[in-house]
């Protein structure tokens, strides 16, 4: 496996529940890394909607368990197209950060 960088600190880690959610995040496959496995498989020529439609579920569970109502599915699928179309591993790891932009302005009430 390769090397992982990840930072957390202030409120990420300021009591023992903190930590074991940091624990499990690093623990845990992350979103990320299934953008990555999807620009790879785009980038061979492979299908990648089984990865894709597991980033998908993911957020719109987030979604839905949050109360939102962001609608995801016209991001999502524009994300997807570009992945098709080649936007490379820098665009593809991008979009986890996007998508919780998103989410998180959404509950908070802001405009994105």
């Amino acid at each position: 496996m390769g090397m992982k960088v990840a930072k957390f600190g202030g409120s990420s880690l300021a009591d023992a529940a903190q930590f074991k959610k940091v624990r499990e995040i690093l623990l845990s496959d992350e979103v990320t890394d299934l953008f990555y496995q999807c620009n790879r498989l785009a980038a061979s020529g492979s299908d990648f909607a089984e990865a894709f439609d597991t980033i998908r579920a993911r957020y719109h569970g987030i979604a839905q368990e949050l109360g939102l109502t962001v609608d995801l599915d016209g991001y999502l699928d524009e994300v997807s197209r570009n992945i098709q179309l080649g936007a490379g591993a820098d665009y593809a790891a991008s979009r986890g950060e996007f998508l919780n932009g998103l989410l998180l302005a959404d509950l908070l009430g802001y405009e994105f």
